[in-house]
């Protein structure tokens, strides 16, 4: 069991090696941060629209708190007149009441919302911020290592080349 194991282990680090070779790691890092990017476009599409619906919450809220300062005043006027007018003014001061409670508890949970979008934005902003600055110095120090290895390969070359032309002056 043990010699099946290494026999793995060797042939797994094999596939591994050869998928190095051919794997082009600053396409594939290019790929993730372009996915990254696409995700915060969206995040700040979902953004806005929460945006755009707790402006909507806070007018409702402005004319909802307009008409209980309304149907106050006119349950006031009217309870020296017409008590039923009265009572059915004081019932429709307790549906807004009730209203504006309701929209605030949503547009509570709405600007909660709004603040996760916001943390998780920035979040993945800083996030695509250390992917590039990764990857562009991972390229940078990959194409040092491969300019390197160019110029150890050349030099060597080079030198036994110099070295067979030596060696065919001296034989003349």
């Amino acid at each position: 069991m043990n010699s099946i194991k290494r026999l793995y282990v060797s042939i797994k680090s094999q596939i591994d090696h050869v998928a190095d070779e051919f794997e082009n790691h600053e396409a594939l890092a290019g790929v993730a941060i372009k996915d990254l990017h696409d995700i915060a476009g969206k995040t700040r599409v979902h953004l806005h629209r929460v945006k755009k619906i707790n402006q909507h919450y806070q007018t409702q809220i402005n004319e909802l708190q307009a008409q209980e300062t309304l149907w106050s005043a006119r349950a006031v006027k009217a309870k020296q007149q017409d008590e039923k007018k009265a009572m059915q003014c004081v019932k429709r001061l307790l549906q807004t009441k009730k209203q504006i409670t309701l929209i605030e508890q949503q547009y509570d949970a709405s600007m909660e919302q709004e603040n996760k979008i916001t943390v998780d934005l920035s979040a993945v902003q800083e996030q695509m911020l250390v992917l590039n600055n990764k990857k562009e110095m991972l390229a940078a120090r990959q194409n040092r290592n491969h300019l390197q290895g160019q110029l150890q390969d050349n030099q060597t070359s080079s030198l036994v080349a110099v070295q067979q032309v030596f060696d065919r002056w001296e034989g003349q």
